[in-house]
C-alpha cells in the first residue's frame, strides 16, 4: 500500500505538471490559433494539518404550546324508518332420482321332474299354473313314487305313492278366498313277519286311499283381521277301515292399542271311524280360545285360556276341560332373550295322522284323543352375530291317553295302539344351533333328551330317549344347491314276544344335490342312507339301505 506523505505528494505533483506539458508542446506546433487554450502558471498551497472549526448552536429546549381550538356542540339527530323487505320464495327444481324398475322374475306356468332309483323306483312329479295374475291363481300338482323292491323279500317290502291335487284361489279388495281338493294313494306291506315265513305280497298288501278338501276365506287389510275354514278328510284301507274328519276353524285378530290386540281362535271337529271289528266310532272335539297380548317395556305377553269339549270314553275324565294359555318373552338386551310359556289343550288324534307316523298298525286300532293337561316351557335364546344364535331350554308336560305302539303278539308284523290312561310326565331337554348367510348357507344342528315317567304302561314304546339332528342347505356360485341332513337317535325301547329290548342307535344321513344348466333345466342325485345301515325304527321293520334316485328337471 502506497501511503501519501510531503515528499511523495511532490513528486506526485512533478509528474502531473511533465504530463500536462507533452499537449502544451504539441500544440505549439499546430498553430497560434491554439494559443488561447494555454493554462496559467498557478501555484497551488497545500496545508497540512489544517483543523475545521465551527460555532456552537443555539438550542431552544422550550415546547411549542398548542393553539386554542373553539370547542363547539353537534346536534345528532336519528331517523327511524320502515323498511318491508319480502324475499321471493325459492323455487326449488329438484329431480327425484329414478332408478330403473326391477324386472319380475321370470315365470313358468309349468314344472316338471322325473328320475330312477335303485329298489326299480320310478320318479315323476309335475306342476302346472297359471302364470302371474291380480284378481287369481289356480293350477294342479301330480306326483308319483314307487319302489317294486323294498329290503326284505322284494316285492313282499315294496312301497309306493301317487298324489293328484288341484287348488285355486281367488284375491278380491277385502277377502281372499281359496279351495283345494287332492286324492292320494300309499301302499304298504306288512313285511315284519318272521325270518323264514312263507307269504304272498298281496296278502301282506296294505294300501290307503284318500280324499282331502279344504275351502277358506280371509280377509285382506280389515279393521277386523278374520280366516275361515272348512276341511274335509277321509282314508279308508284294503280291511275295511273307513274313517271321515269333519272340521271347521276360526281365527280372529282386532287390535285394542298401539301396543296391544285381542285374538280368537276356536275350531269345531267331527270324526267317525268304522272298520270290520266295530261299526261306529264317534268323536266330537271342540274348543275357544280368547288371548290378550300386549307389550309391557321390554316384554312381549299374551294370555288367555283355552276352554274344550271333548266326547271321547277313554278313560274317566271330564268333558269340558279348561286349560292355560300363557306365552311370554323378554328381552334381557339387544343378543340375548328369555321365553316362557304355560299352556295346555285336548290334542286331535286321527287314524289319518297315525298311519302317516306309523304305517303298520292294526286297521282295527280304535284311536282316543290326548289329554295334555299342562306344558311348562322356559328356553334362553342368544343372537351371538346377525349370522349365529344359539338357543338352549327345557319343557315338561303332564299328558292322559298317550298313545305308544307296542308289536301285536299274535302277529309280531302290526302294532297295536297303546295308552296309558294314567298321568305321564314328559321333560325335554334341548340345545339348537343355527347359522344363516343369506342364501348361501342356512345351517341348523338341535339335539333332544327326553325323560318318560310312567303310570300304567311298563315303558314309552317306540319312543326315542334322544335325537340329535342336522340340517343344511347350502347355494354354491348360484349353480349348485346342495341339500343335507343327518340324523341319530337311539335307547327306544319295543317289546318283542315277550322280553323287552332296546333297538340299535340310528344314524341317518342323506344329500341332494342339484345342478342348474339354466332357469329353466337342471339334473339332480338324491342320496339316501348313505352309510348304508338298514336301522330299525319300530322293530321288525328294517329300512332300505343305500339309495340313490337321479333325473332331471325342466321348467316350460
Amino acid at each position: 500500500m502506497w501511503i501519501i506523505n510531503s515528499k511523495n505528494f511532490r513528486l506526485f505533483i512533478v509528474a502531473v505538471i511533465l504530463l500536462l506539458a507533452i499537449p502544451v508542446y504539441a500544440q505549439d506546433e499546430w498553430g497560434e490559433e491554439n494559443s488561447r487554450n494555454e493554462l496559467e502558471d498557478v501555484q497551488v498551497e497545500i496545508v497540512k494539518n489544517r483543523e475545521i472549526t465551527l460555532p456552537k448552536a443555539n438550542r431552544n429546549f422550550e415546547k411549542v404550546p398548542p393553539l386554542p381550538v373553539e370547542k363547539k356542540e353537534t346536534q345528532l339527530t336519528y331517523d327511524f324508518q320502515n323498511f318491508n323487505f319480502e324475499v321471493p320464495p325459492l323455487q326449488f327444481k329438484l329431480r327425484p332420482l329414478k332408478t330403473k324398475p326391477q324386472p319380475l322374475e321370470k315365470l313358468y306356468k309349468g314344472y316338471i321332474k322325473a328320475g330312477f332309483g335303485n329298489y326299480i323306483s320310478p320318479y315323476a312329479e309335475g306342476f302346472i299354473s297359471n302364470k302371474r295374475d291380480k284378481r287369481y291363481n289356480y293350477g294342479i300338482h301330480l306326483k308319483h313314487l314307487s319302489s317294486q323292491n323294498g329290503p326284505v323279500d322284494g316285492k313282499n317290502s315294496a312301497t309306493g305313492t301317487s298324489l293328484a291335487h288341484m287348488y285355486g284361489s281367488m284375491f278380491a279388495r277385502k277377502i281372499a278366498i281359496g279351495s283345494g281338493i287332492s286324492y292320494s294313494n300309499r301302499q304298504n306291506h306288512y313285511y315284519g313277519y318272521v325270518d323264514g315265513q312263507n307269504v304272498s305280497s298281496t296278502d301282506i298288501e296294505h294300501d290307503f286311499n284318500e280324499v282331502n278338501f279344504k275351502l277358506k276365506a280371509s280377509s285382506i287389510e280389515t279393521p277386523i283381521a278374520y280366516e275361515i275354514g272348512f276341511n274335509y278328510d277321509y282314508i279308508s284301507d284294503n280291511y275295511s277301515l273307513m274313517e271321515n274328519s269333519l272340521s271347521a276353524n276360526l281365527f280372529s285378530s282386532v287390535e285394542t292399542g298401539k301396543e296391544s290386540k285381542v285374538t280368537i281362535e276356536g275350531n269345531f271337529t267331527y270324526l267317525s271311524q268304522s272298520d270290520s271289528v266295530f261299526s261306529s266310532h264317534n268323536r266330537i272335539l271342540a274348543y275357544v280360545q280368547p288371548q290378550y297380548h300386549f307389550n309391557l317395556s321390554d316384554a312381549k305377553i299374551s294370555a288367555g285360556l283355552n276352554i274344550t269339549y271333548a266326547d271321547d270314553t277313554l278313560g274317566k275324565m271330564s268333558k269340558f276341560r279348561m286349560y292355560p294359555a300363557i306365552n311370554g318373552s323378554y328381552a334381557i338386551n339387544d343378543k340375548v332373550g328369555v321365553n316362557i310359556s304355560f299352556i295346555g289343550s285336548t290334542i286331535n288324534n286321527s287314524y289319518r295322522n297315525l298311519s302317516y307316523e306309523n304305517a303298520f298298525i292294526k286297521s282295527n286300532s280304535l284311536v282316543y284323543f290326548t289329554n295334555n293337561l299342562y306344558t311348562l316351557g322356559l328356553n334362553l335364546k342368544t343372537q351371538i352375530n346377525n349370522k349365529t344364535s344359539v338357543k338352549v331350554g327345557l319343557d315338561y308336560g303332564s299328558y292322559k291317553n298317550s298313545h305308544f305302539y307296542m308289536n301285536d303278539v299274535n302277529d309280531p308284523s302290526q302294532f297295536l295302539l297303546v295308552y296309558d290312561t294314567g298321568s305321564i310326565s314328559i321333560t325335554n331337554f334341548f340345545g339348537e344351533f343355527g347359522y344363516s348367510n343369506g342364501s348361501d348357507v342356512q345351517l341348523t344342528v338341535r339335539g333332544d333328551y327326553y325323560n318318560y315317567r310312567m303310570d300304567i304302561l311298563e315303558e314309552a314304546w317306540h319312543r326315542p330317549m334322544y335325537k340329535i339332528g342336522l340340517q343344511g342347505i347350502f347355494n354354491l356360485y348360484k349353480k349348485i344347491l346342495l341339500t343335507t341332513d343327518l340324523t341319530y337317535m337311539g335307547e327306544i325301547k319295543a317289546l318283542n314276544g315277550l322280553n323287552v329290548i332296546t333297538l340299535e342307535p340310528i344314524i341317518d344321513f342323506n344329500l341332494k344335490t342339484e345342478y342348474l344348466f339354466s332357469d329353466r333345466f337342471s339334473v339332480f342325485i338324491d342320496l339316501k342312507n348313505i352309510l348304508g345301515q338298514e336301522y330299525q325304527l319300530y322293530n321288525r321293520y328294517p329300512v332300505k339301505g343305500f339309495q340313490v334316485l337321479a333325473g332331471l328337471s325342466y321348467s316350460f
